[in-house]
């Protein structure tokens, strides 16, 4: 299986910062869009855990692509919605029920995901990807910014990013940060 695991970054601020019932408008535009990104892209196993996604595919080259895909919107689209997201996609075992989701490919994902120290989407090293799906819209070699850990290349999905002045609006605007609230150097670490 490929399994994708997602969560957005500021989610606690959105949190904190508003009204329960502004909050679930939040919610929803997040569902709706995980939803929507599901549909077109045709994956139909994923999980919504708060602001964590969870979603699977078979291992074929075609479901791989589906899932770089899906990923990309998760992230290009969220970023218009202030939705800023980072995740990793991963290969291996996972089992899926009703009630739970587990298994190698979901911990190797939400480690790599968590790991990350930006917005954007790497996918495991060692994942067979075809020469066909490493393209400039696609997938590329890029040394995604980690918290700890050795420096290298790795695959990860492409994306549009916005100019500086509009990613950050993006990524501070509303209530992902609030006026006089301090925002930590690594903030500047974690954009593209």
């Amino acid at each position: 299986m490929y399994c994708f695991v997602g969560d957005l970054a500021g989610f606690q601020n959105i949190v904190r910062n508003l009204p329960l019932n502004q909050q679930q408008i939040r919610i929803n535009q997040w569902i709706e869009l995980v939803k929507s990104a599901a549909e077109r892209c045709g994956i139909p196993n994923f999980k919504l855990i708060s602001d964590t996604i969870v979603a699977r595919t078979d291992e074929t080259q075609a479901e791989l692509e589906k899932m770089v895909k899906f990923s990309k919107i998760l992230l290009e689209e969220g970023l218009t919605l202030k939705l800023p997201l980072r995740g990793a996609i991963s290969q291996g075992e996972v089992s899926w029920t009703d009630q739970i989701v587990f298994g190698k490919a979901v911990i190797n994902a939400y480690q790599l995901a968590s790991n990350q120290n930006w917005l954007g989407i790497s996918i495991q090293t060692g994942i067979q990807i075809s020469p066909e799906l490493y393209r400039i819209d696609s997938v590329v070699l890029y040394p995604t910014p980690l918290k700890k850990g050795r420096i290298g290349l790795m695959p990860v999905v492409t994306w549009k990013i916005p100019q500086v002045g509009s990613l950050m609006k993006m990524t501070l605007g509303d209530e992902l940060a609030t006026q006089g609230k301090v925002i930590e150097w690594n903030y500047a670490d974690k954009t593209p």
